[in-house]
């Protein structure tokens, strides 16, 4: 090789080094080629938490990442100062979709998506059930029979009757749950007018401490972790930062009325209106994703129950629903896991 020939490509690397450098610099500091402005602009970021691992992220139809199957998080780069269109999707699972803002030299954060299955299998636990209530820390279940006032406590994990009390026979009203004191292994039940206070260690008819209660029309229930309260009455939803409970975020209005409504995790909830069940996000930004129940759901044995007047609880520890109808109680598999908060 002459030296001619070594000072060309001399000069051809600190030429390719002098243009490729800043590229590098630039590139590295979240700057882009806008080719429709044939500019330089600066870039900002989206990042992503969802359950179940393994999910699909498609961003405007263009930009497509697999998450992987060991991680629920997702950091993705290099995005223009614009409104994006993301959809996350996974097989067997309804999508999730929302248009949001990326900001130069900021990360758009997206922490809490959880998919719902499309496909939700329950089994049949018992006929003749009126009601029922779910213990705090889900190991057992209230029941109250169709036919007559008596309770059955159950273990929910094995479905075993473990004890069963009577209330006496000229108990007038509706019965539901104030309390539920696991440490004492107490039950404050309340009719219209009465209070019975319920050791569901012992067995027998239960004598009631009558009192009378005030009837808040608001119901308000805390998020699993405590940061969040959730507020509703018979056509609207509403939630607050619990430090800052005055300033309510609107989430829904219905004309027909919402019976029961649950924090499904600490961002998603699950609300019944009729013969409706409907599972819902709590992020206001964009359109709120929703997922409605069929209205046929599919049991263990591969038949099918056509719902007319659900009743609904849901069984925070254990992540599964359970639905009263027609005086038939079933309960589903775990709708999302542990690990989903």
């Amino acid at each position: 090789m002459t030296r001619k020939i070594r000072i060309i490509l001399f000069s051809s690397f600190v030429f390719l080094y002098l243009v490729v450098a800043p590229v590098m610099i630039f590139y590295s500091l979240g700057y882009r080629i806008d080719f429709e402005s044939k500019r330089l602009v600066g870039t900002g970021g989206l990042y992503l938490k969802v359950w179940p691992q393994g999910a699909n992220i498609l961003i405007d139809n263009k930009i497509n990442k697999k998450m992987s199957l060991f991680s629920d998080q997702i950091l993705i780069q290099g995005l223009f100062n614009e409104e994006h269109t993301i959809l996350v999707e996974k097989e067997g699972y309804f999508s999730w979709q929302k248009t949001l803002g990326v900001k130069r030299k900021e990360v758009t954060r997206v922490e809490n998506i959880t998919l719902i299955k499309e496909k939700i299998i329950f089994e049949k636990l018992r006929d003749n059930v009126k009601n029922l209530y779910i213990s705090p820390n889900g190991d057992l279940i209230l029941m109250l029979d169709s036919l007559e006032y008596s309770l059955s406590i159950i273990d929910s994990k094995t479905k075993a009757e473990k004890n069963s009390l009577s209330l006496p026979e000229n108990t007038e009203g509706n019965l539901s749950v104030a309390s539920w004191d696991e440490n004492s292994k107490t039950i404050i039940l309340r009719t219209e007018d009465d209070y019975f206070s319920v050791d569901y260690n012992k067995s027998g008819i239960i004598e009631p401490k009558t009192t009378l209660f005030e009837n808040n029309e608001e119901l308000t229930v805390f998020s699993p972790d405590k940061s969040k309260l959730l507020f509703f009455n018979d056509h609207e939803i509403s939630f607050a930062e619990t430090k800052n409970p005055v300033e309510k975020i609107f989430l829904y209005r219905f004309s027909e009325k919402i019976n029961d409504c649950f924090w499904l995790n600490n961002n998603y909830l699950i609300f019944n209106i009729g013969n409706r069940i409907k599972i819902s996000e709590i992020d206001t930004r964009d359109k709120i994703n929703t997922v409605e129940f069929p209205q046929q759901i599919f049991l263990t044995d591969d038949t099918s129950f056509e719902l007319k007047n659900p009743k609904i609880f849901w069984d925070e520890t254990n992540k599964k629903l359970y639905i009263l109808d027609q005086s038939i109680l079933f309960v589903s598999e775990p709708i999302t896991d542990k690990s989903n908060n």
